[in-house]
């Protein structure tokens, strides 16, 4: 049997050619999932699917819904109670996949820096769902105000029509994982904010 001495180099180092390719690509899936596990473990474990982000609710808290009104000073309607205590009467014991919805109130007293303190304060709560704004006689400055917050928040309304029905949808919306929720911005924007028609 003779052996072509060409041949034989060729086959040599076509051989560790392909080592040493193999062993890059290993490398290189190495790298990738070590890197992929490091995302994993500086983000949330929940799966969040939606470019806008997610509102988590965990497994303790409520869904929690603002309000903010002039329930009281020389600017305030009967109209503004009459919403609220409806509003009252709609959530009263509902819980939407075993989490009760909660009624953050506050009253601005008729006052355009309530009003703001309110904004802010409701904001910053992470598992805030809507933020209703009950308007009687709103100044200039008001007004102002409002149109700024609709455009920064996503789910700053006015109409409580429309978040009677937003809640109506709630339930279609949420994701249960485990024992926790997960609200998609985007859909529930679209919902609560009026970008599609309600079905």
């Amino acid at each position: 049997m003779t052996f072509d001495l060409e041949n034989l180099l060729s086959y040599a180092k076509l051989s560790i050619y392909s080592r040493t390719e193999m062993r890059r690509l290993q490398h290189g899936i190495l790298v990738i999932v070590i890197h992929l596990a490091l995302i994993g473990c500086t983000q949330s474990s929940h799966l969040c699917l939606d470019p806008a982000g997610c509102i988590v609710i965990h497994s303790d808290e409520p869904i929690q819904i603002g309000v903010i009104a002039p329930l009281s000073g020389d600017r305030s309607c009967p109209e503004a109670r009459t919403t609220l205590e409806n509003l009252n009467q709609l959530i009263g014991d509902k819980k939407i996949k075993g989490h009760p919805l909660a009624l953050s109130i506050w009253d601005t007293y008729s006052t355009y820096e309530l009003m703001e303190t309110a904004l802010v304060e409701l904001s910053a709560q992470p598992t805030l769902v809507a933020i209703l704004v009950i308007q009687c006689q709103s100044t200039a400055q008001e007004e102002a105000l409002l149109k700024t917050w609709m455009n920064y928040n996503y789910f700053l309304v006015t109409d409580p029509t429309r978040l009677v029905k937003g809640i109506a949808h709630l339930d279609s919306l949420i994701i249960p994982k485990g024992e926790d929720l997960i609200l998609p911005r985007s859909l529930w924007r679209a919902v609560i904010i009026g970008d599609q028609e309600l079905k």
